[in-house]
């Protein structure tokens, strides 16, 4: 019992007060030196201090020196210091006598260099903090491509080689580009001299970019063993599911396991397991996967980890799925070719994807008219099931978690539908959102009937499973229209006996079985019930079935692996100096370019976050990240505070330097009318923008937790 008590402190003191514990003092320090600030250039101008406080609220501890009156504050969210005649939330009287002593009292200059201290001290400590974190040393996600989405700027980009080789040019960036530089009308960018050092440069880049931006990506290709050097001229496109700006490249995953905290899983993969070789071909990089995947049959591999201080052996189905490359329509068609742009839309349903087609052409079609199946054969979609053995499977708090679905359970039965499709969930999610419904699974013999209710997500309405196709038994859940077996008259539910003679045990064998006719003519026996049955398919051409519409995936609904990453130190103190200095300069740009996009409505006001927002951040960073990625994060609020503060709005400090401005230039103060006027307008205004990203940071938490 005491040993339970024991583990069960140390998860409170490691889960939450610890990193509570961190915000708090975090927090205290950078407001403390912002206060800091005022207090010392106060005291230097001669101006009496009558109390230094740090946080709001009752007093917890407080002390005399002097004139001022010290105290630390029950709430640490803040802090203040208050000079004589200098009344923030207190209306001025017209004929107040003025101290020689006070605020008040004192030239425009000193007033001036008052106000701006807090601020320099927050720079100062963010470029402190950020040459610590550079001494030490950080890991970033590494700046190398992990994939180009369809569609967007990246995976059309035009790449001139600087070598002699041939090709002389390619189209797109790849998996495994690295990016060297960047070159484009960015202030970002010029701090670092156009060299790129980790991902998060290039997704701040594309993030504060203007539409019509351009820049210029130096990569580095690996290619037969030989690297080669490009140049590729490229745009932005905006997501609104994102609410920013793209340049359509995702990060590069490492070759290590990763496993959520809030994901149940039977997988008989570790986290921080390491890839070793799949299939006896050895793994260095992620994007290996793709290669070796273009080889499968079908057949199971064995995926060799490393796991501590020995190698583990494991078997893994692939699975197969669709190809990217081939587009399943509602009125039947079936489109192969590449996605050469995509019109993004509020309503996703409605954004247009253009297809340049295998013979030329190129087609325009609405997102809502693709029939979104993982699998898809001669029309034939399977069930769908929980991911199970070696997969991922249902996240904690999740509706799928409320109803006790497991890894592996088979949907038999979903809202008023039997076995639905892939597509068919997605629309019974969306139905059923906030209401809920029956859902019906098959867990080994026994079939399983629960309530479940959909929750809405950023990205649709969700239940909360990672969901794969039943690859293991060859059960159609739907047919779509106008397909070949919807022609043949094949119905939903029939369970795939034989594909001519050869009997099939799976969806892998019906696709081999296919693949193996080709140009032949075609029977399907299956069984629905008690009945067998056959249905002609006829002649199976390639408008029919072409086995390069397919591909397998050997790590498909895995656990996750973990942001490649890349570490970042400068050992020598004058270069992390130079570093932490340009990281501050960084940091203080991007957050009055993220200000300036936001008003252009370049980037959506979801993105931003309040008190609560940064302080659950500042929580799960202190929780589950190193110490030094928590001082970064200090930094970066550091910065922050100082651009906030700076900005000309009245009750902050940038608003009382405007003042002091226009008081230089007229040669007399504004008057204590309009004054008092604008303060208490710059309060509400102020108060108003707490309220909305309070409230914003509190809808995201009740969508997590709902």
């Amino acid at each position: 019992m005491e040993v339970l008590g024991f583990i069960l402190a140390a998860d409170i003191w490691s889960q939450w007060l610890w990193p509570i514990l961190l915000l708090v003092i975090g927090l205290g320090l950078v407001i403390f030196v912002h206060e800091l600030g005022h207090f010392l250039v106060a005291k230097l101008v001669g101006i009496k201090v009558e109390r230094f406080a740090l946080g709001f609220g009752p007093r917890v501890l407080s002390f005399k020196a002097g004139e001022t009156d010290y105290c630390l504050c029950a709430l640490p969210l803040g802090g203040y210091i208050k000079m004589l005649g200098q009344e923030d939330f207190k209306p001025l009287a017209e004929e107040q006598q003025v101290d020689p002593r006070s605020y008040q009292g004192k030239s425009v200059g000193a007033r001036f260099a008052v106000i701006a201290a807090g601020v320099v001290m927050n720079v100062i400590l963010a470029a402190v903090l950020f040459v610590v974190v550079g001494l030490v040393g950080k890991e970033f996600p590494a700046a190398i491509v992990g994939g180009a989405s369809e569609g967007y700027p990246a995976a059309n980009a035009e790449i001139v080689w600087q070598d002699t080789d041939k090709p002389a040019s390619s189209k797109g960036l790849q998996p495994g580009d690295k990016i060297l530089a960047m070159e484009g009308d960015s202030v970002l960018l010029w701090l670092s001299s156009n060299r790129i050092s980790h991902f998060q440069e290039v997704a701040i880049t594309a993030a504060l970019a203007d539409p019509d931006d351009e820049y210029t990506f130096t990569i580095q290709r690996e290619v037969n063993g030989k690297k080669r050097i490009g140049k590729a001229k490229t745009g932005v496109k905006q997501s609104f599911k994102l609410g920013m700006f793209l340049f359509g490249i995702s990060q590069a995953a490492d070759i290590i396991f990763d496993k959520p905290d809030d994901l149940i899983t039977d997988s008989r993969f570790n986290k921080n397991d390491k890839i070793v070789k799949i299939a006896g071909q050895e793994i260095e990089h992620s994007w290996q996967l793709q290669q070796i995947a273009e080889k499968l049959t079908g057949k199971p591999v064995i995926v060799t980890v490393q796991r501590k201080d020995k190698q583990e052996e494991i078997k893994v189905q692939p699975v197969l799925l669709n190809s990217g490359s081939v587009f399943c329509l509602k009125d039947g068609r079936r489109i192969r070719g590449k996605v050469v742009d995509y019109t993004p839309n509020k309503d996703p349903k409605l954004a247009i994807f253009t297809v340049a087609t295998k013979s030329g052409e190129t087609e325009k079609f609405q997102e809502q008219a693709i029939e979104k199946e993982l699998l898809v054969i001669l029309g034939m979609v399977p069930r769908i099931k929980v991911l199970g053995v070696d997969s991922s499977g249902v996240f904690s708090r999740s509706p799928a978690y409320d109803a006790d679905l497991k890894p592996g359970d088979i949907i038999i039965g979903y809202g008023d539908h039997g076995a639905p499709s892939f597509r068919q969930m997605l629309d019974i999610n969306e139905e059923f959102v906030g209401k809920g419904t029956n859902i019906v699974v098959q867990r080994g013999s026994e079939s399983i009937n629960k309530w479940i209710v959909p929750k809405e997500r950023e990205s649709g309405a969700k239940i909360g499973i990672a969901r794969t196709v039943d690859l293991m038994n060859p059960v159609v859940a739907r047919v779509l229209e106008g397909s070949p077996a919807a022609k043949a008259g094949l119905e939903p539910g029939a369970r795939i006996r034989a594909i001519n003679k050869t009997e099939v045990n799976n969806w892998i064998d019906v696709f081999n079985a296919l693949k193996a006719l080709s140009g032949k003519k075609v029977k399907i026996t299956y069984q629905l019930g008690v009945q067998k049955k056959t249905v002609e398919i006829g002649k199976l051409d390639d408008t029919k079935f072409d086995a390069s519409d397919y591909q397998f995936a050997v790590l498909s609904g895995e656990m996750p692996l973990k942001t490649l990453q890349i570490r970042i130190q400068k050992k020598n103190p004058l270069t992390a100096l130079a570093w932490g200095g340009r990281e501050t300069l960084r940091m203080i740009l991007s957050t009055y370019v993220s200000l300036r996009s936001l008003i252009l409505g370049n980037v959506s006001a979801k993105s931003l976050s309040g008190p609560v927002g940064i302080g659950s951040l500042a929580i799960k960073v202190g929780r589950d990240r190193p110490l030094v990625d928590f001082v970064y994060f200090l930094a970066f609020i550091s910065t922050a505070l100082a651009v906030f503060n700076f900005l000309p709005l009245p009750v902050v400090d940038g608003g009382h330097a405007v003042f002091l401005l226009i008081e230089k230039v007229r040669g007399k103060p504004i008057s204590v009318k309009i004054m008092n006027i604008v303060q208490m307008i710059g309060l509400v205004l102020i108060l108003l923008l707490f309220v909305v990203l309070t409230w914003n940071d509190i809808a995201k938490w009740m969508k997590e937790l709902w």
